[in-house]
């Protein structure tokens, strides 16, 4: 396990790094490669982890709706309503406190599908997230 934490550390470091060179997709690619590293650990491990992710002031929107969009897409991730609740808490605490300018159309719409939808349903906020990273990679490839 020690040598599974030290390429999570290196990761999280480098991963800060993009954060601060504002290279979005390298940070993203970076947490995919966390989120890989850390699919065996227990739920409240990998949610510790996430949440630095997450919470880190200055981590751009992009990064996190992708990200969030990764981990319900995964059941070794979100494998309940309960814990899919969880994980969408963290997003919008951390789309309302973080700094990022980037997305804001999207941060408010994200916040405000969340704030509307009944509990535990997230079908609304869950199709505008697909539909969001559908449209990035799309554009992406064009």
């Amino acid at each position: 396990m020690k040598k599974n934490e030290n390429n999570i550390d290196k990761l999280l470091k480098l991963e800060q790094n993009y954060i601060d060179e504002e290279k979005n997709s390298e940070c993203l690619d970076v947490c995919l490669k966390i989120l890989n590293e850390i699919k065996s650990l227990s739920h409240n491990e990998k949610f510790s982890i996430i949440s630095k992710i997450f919470l880190y002031e200055n981590q751009s929107n992009y990064v996190r709706i992708h990200l969030m969009h990764e981990l319900f897409q995964d059941n070794n991730f979100i494998d309940s309503r309960a814990i899919k609740r969880k994980y969408y808490q963290l997003l919008i605490d951390s789309l309302k406190n973080g700094n990022s300018k980037d997305l804001l159309n999207e941060k408010n719409e994200i916040i405000k599908l969340f704030e509307n939808c009944e509990l535990n349903n997230f079908e609304e906020i869950d199709k505008y997230i697909v539909n969001f990273v559908a449209n990035i990679n799309i554009k992406n490839e064009i």
